[in-house]
């Protein structure tokens, strides 16, 4: 029986730093005398700042600790994650020029629709079968490297294999491993949607089918071009949430949500509100509050 040992989520991140902070800080005498909002207060005024420091070290524990005490992760840490996510799929596709020519492709696909057709089109020469591209894919899916989300069909509840999927690498450690490999950044914004989609993922689910996301989270698009990051199938009621990790929030940016689902959340860069059954948040709030 094999082990995973996956990064810390962005909730258990902020939980743990935030108490460790609050226990550092905050003394039994400052709550006495301003009593429990002092606490609640000063919690919340330091969750932003963790968030964006999870946002740019990862979860795996030693980036989490280089990270604390240095301002930044070593090279010789990163370089450690890179020969095994490298070292990992280059046993698997027995080519290092294989594994190069996927993760070159991956910061243009992060987060965004594509079939496996469409993706043999765009990759170079040494890869075009599909089916070996639906391997590879499942292979670092089943390594914890990267998720593939799927998209359900609201009115049936199931997932549909031959629409288009999105893919995610893991954790932002990873992502930095893919731009080092392909000379290509990926967004913050596609940054923001990976560590939503990591809080959402259900650990049952998880074990069972790693990262190739059958169960659940979910996306959904229409044939119009609406879209919606995910969906979360919670005892039978499908939940939208979107990711718009932008300066302003326009009501296009959420109207597919509202009128197909009639509810949904939208994580924001800072914009806090409420529209009928849409909610509003920042996304470093939102997890905070979902942990």
């Amino acid at each position: 029986m094999s082990i995973h040992l996956q990064p810390i989520e962005a909730g258990d991140f902020l939980t743990i730093l935030v108490e460790n902070f609050l226990i550092e800080h905050l003394s039994p005498d400052v709550i006495y005398i301003f009593g429990s909002a002092a606490k609640d207060n000063l919690k919340y005024s330091f969750v932003e700042s963790h968030f964006y420091k999870y946002a740019r070290s990862g979860g795996f524990p030693k980036v989490i600790d280089e990270f604390e005490s240095e301002g930044k992760y070593s090279d010789m840490t990163k370089a450690i994650y890179r020969d095994f996510v490298l070292g990992d799929a280059e046993k698997y596709a027995k080519s290092r020029e294989r594994v190069i020519e996927i993760f070159e492709k991956l910061p243009d696909i992060v987060g965004q629709r594509f079939s496996w057709q469409s993706l043999s089109n765009d990759l170079g020469p040494i890869i075009r079968s599909v089916n070996t591209i639906v391997e590879y894919f499942e292979f670092l899916a089943y390594s914890f490297i990267v998720s593939i989300v799927y998209f359900i069909d609201p009115s049936t509840k199931e997932i549909k294999r031959n629409k288009q999927k999105k893919v995610y690498p893991l954790d932002p450690m990873i992502c930095s491993i893919i731009s080092d490999v392909s000379r290509k950044e990926i967004a913050m914004p596609q940054v923001m949607e990976l560590i939503m989609l990591r809080q959402l993922m259900v650990p049952q689910d998880v074990e069972q089918t790693a990262l190739n996301l059958v169960n659940g989270p979910y996306f959904w698009y229409s044939e119009k071009g609406n879209e919606i990051d995910f969906i979360v199938n919670k005892e039978g009621v499908l939940i939208p949430i979107e990711v718009k990790y932008q300066n302003k929030i326009n009501k296009s940016d959420y109207t597919g949500m509202k009128r197909v689902f009639g509810k949904g959340i939208v994580a924001t860069k800072d914009t806090i509100g409420k529209d009928d059954n849409i909610i509003l948040m920042p996304i470093w709030l939102l997890l905070a509050l979902m942990k």
